[in-house]
């Protein structure tokens, strides 16, 4: 999309990131945005953000964890909603969902969100980070990684691709994908049209598992 913006209306892109609850937390300028395109800019100077640890503990600058934010114009919750008050403000800190980073100058990447985490044994993994690996993969023209109970104890990584021509090798991709991800490839890849989305253009990850369960149920059910 900001390929597309910037060739067809204006290379002069700037970025924000914010939330309802506290408006704009980030700010990139085009040439912010032109030198870090993986960023959503600078803090800006009315807020603070760090990324924190699963046990809370702030994190060094440039390393991965779940954002918060503190601005000079809070909000006192949800009306009407105490659990999700309690999960998104603690401590006086705003936490978005978001997983990031945020570097010595203030830069902040967005990786992921934190309800998309994949826990394998103990090995934390964002699909997004998957799927950028797997779409430069030769013939993928779009992926999607994520979970699905196969008949084990565990659920297992899968991913489904929608291929870049009518070529399609189950073996041939898997064998890259393991060679690039080591341990966080995934166990099978299926095939697809297309990939289902919301509204918003977000990947329907929970659609996709459900799709492959009822196309490929468990040995004896």
């Amino acid at each position: 999309l900001r390929d597309t913006l910037a060739s067809r209306l204006t290379p002069r892109l700037g970025v924000i990131y914010g939330s309802t609850e506290l408006g704009m937390m980030t700010a990139a300028d085009p040439e912010t945005f032109a030198r870090h395109p993986d960023s959503v800019g600078h803090v800006v100077p009315w807020a603070l953000a760090e990324a924190v640890g699963g046990d809370g503990t702030v994190l060094a600058p440039g390393h991965t964890g779940e954002l918060r934010f503190q601005l000079l114009g809070r909000f006192d919750g949800y009306l009407g909603d105490a659990q999700t008050t309690a999960e998104r403000l603690r401590d006086g800190w705003y936490y978005p969902g978001d997983v990031g980073s945020v570097s010595r100058d203030g830069l902040v990447r967005v990786t992921g969100r934190v309800d998309d985490v994949i826990n394998l044994g103990g090995l934390k993994l964002l699909p997004e980070q998957i799927e950028q690996v797997l779409e430069t993969l030769p013939g993928v023209a779009q992926a999607a990684a994520f979970t699905v109970e196969m008949g084990g104890a565990e659920p297992v990584l899968v991913a489904a691709v929608v291929p870049q021509g009518e070529s399609f090798d189950e073996a041939r991709l898997l064998s890259q994908a393991r060679e690039r991800l080591g341990r966080r490839a995934p166990r099978r890849i299926f095939r697809l049209p297309a990939l289902p989305r919301n509204e918003l253009g977000k990947v329907l990850r929970r659609e996709l598992a459900r799709r492959v369960r009822d196309t490929n149920p468990p040995a004896g059910s």
